[in-house]
């Protein structure tokens, strides 16, 4: 178990290393604790954009720097996230919960570890369940707004998880 824990503060540190290049001049941080609240308030939107399969909303909560990394899908940039804007939301429901494993700020930049457990529902009533675990860096940009910048992904078997 420890040597899974210290891969996961490894990959966190290399996830927030890779986040500072390329950083544009950003306002000035605010303090920790509105920081937090607002990187928060960024995921929640994100995921209730998700739920709701809102292509545009999602992509207003990505990064034109965007940069994920994901085992199934491979790499994904803002460019291939930004076809899903005009795609036809699917037919099935998605109910998606998340546990906020960790979340640091430090000044523009905040390292997250996230765990997902997505319930998708078929029209036919057929219910998958999906997992998974990220750390992802969200970097507060020009405008103010916090936006996921970098991220990898891992499955999570949920059948296994609490």
């Amino acid at each position: 178990m420890s040597g899974n824990w210290q891969g996961r503060r490894l990959g966190a540190a290399l996830i927030l290393a890779l986040a500072t290049i390329g950083c544009a001049t950003t306002p000035a941080p605010t303090s920790n604790a509105m920081a937090e609240a607002e990187v928060r308030a960024a995921l929640d939107g994100l995921v209730d954009a998700f739920e709701k399969s809102d292509g545009e909303r999602i992509v207003s909560y990505l990064s034109r720097d965007l940069h994920l990394i994901h085992p199934t899908r491979g790499e994904v940039d803002y460019e291939l996230f930004s076809t899903i804007r005009n795609r036809k939301p699917p037919a099935d429901t998605r109910d998606i919960n998340i546990e906020l494993d960790h979340l640091y700020v430090s000044g523009d930049l905040a390292v997250t570890g996230i765990t997902w457990r997505t319930t998708i529902t078929a029209p036919d009533g057929k219910v998958t369940l999906r997992g998974e675990r990220d750390q992802e860096v969200w970097r507060r940009e020009a405008d103010g707004k916090w936006r996921l910048f970098r991220g990898a992904s891992f499955p999570l078997d949920i059948s296994a998880a609490k």
